[in-house]
């Protein structure tokens, strides 16, 4: 990404770490994943922004042990002054977590981090901060995908699968959430790591589990790739309901997907 390193050198921090995220904003200026997975394909930084929450190192300090109130002061202060139009510092407010929350939802954002200021930095999961989403959304593991009927070369559905203290297992499929463009470009990942059997022991506990295709109709692949998924509910089975597909995410590792579980901890 020449752009942002071109800007990254422009804001003078010549010795540091900078923790942020990067996203590309649709038309109404919110982060749309699949514009940001096409710019990755396509090996462009056009349209990319950088935002930047939390400075663990600087100027040879190691700074993770202060507090991380105190880091986005540091940070602000070194934007406000050098930040460029692709590299901005991601701004936070303070007030009554559900409020925000709802105020996020009606924008159709995907929800919020809450984070405890007084926290340390720490390269791992914490319980000093917490993603509030508006939906369900998680990564899952494709296992096996069916292809489209109506459509010759394009997905139509993906099986999805998460691990289970180090056992992959079946969890739904998702067929909604791209268009016939993406639909083929899925097909062409997903042709080129096929393999004749279920990835996970035993197989499916009944032909046809995933979808009202007929039983038969899967294609099983290597479980290598992880999609982001939005959906309404779990089953009581254990299985997503109303799933759409957001984007395949290439920063997550496969084996690390797990279903995630609702934090309850309070967050200062």
């Amino acid at each position: 990404m020449p752009q942002l390193v071109g800007e990254l050198k422009r804001i003078g921090v010549t010795s540091g770490w900078l923790d942020g995220e990067i996203v590309v904003m649709n038309q109404n200026g919110i982060p749309d994943f699949n514009a940001l997975q096409n710019s990755l394909d396509q090996r462009t930084s056009a349209g990319i922004t950088y935002f930047l929450f939390d400075i663990p190192f600087y100027d040879g300090y190691d700074l993770r042990a202060v507090p991380l109130v105190d880091r986005r002061r540091l940070l602000e202060e070194i934007l406000r002054e050098k930040g460029t139009e692709h590299i901005r510092f991601s701004q936070s407010f303070e007030g009554d977590p559900q409020a925000i929350l709802a105020s996020a939802c009606k924008m159709n954002l995907e929800g919020i981090i809450a984070k405890r200021a007084s926290a340390p930095y720490v390269s791992s999961r914490t319980e000093h901060w917490l993603k509030l989403k508006c939906k369900k959304r998680q990564e899952f593991v494709i296992v096996g995908y069916h292809d489209r009927e109506a459509a010759i070369g394009q997905v139509g559905s993906l099986i999805l699968g998460v691990y289970d203290n180090g056992t992959l297992i079946p969890v739904g499929s998702v067929g909604t959430g791209w268009n016939s463009d993406a639909a083929a470009k899925l097909k062409a990942k997903l042709a080129r790591i096929e393999q004749p059997n279920p990835p996970f022991p035993g197989g499916p506990k009944k032909p046809g589990r995933w979808s009202k295709r007929k039983p038969g109709g899967e294609r099983w692949v290597k479980p290598v790739l992880v999609a982001e998924v939005q959906f309404s509910d779990w089953t009581p089975e254990g299985q997503v309901r109303h799933g759409s597909f957001i984007a395949l995410r290439t920063d997550k590792l496969a084996t690390s997907v797990t279903r995630e579980q609702p934090h309850r901890e309070p967050v200062d």
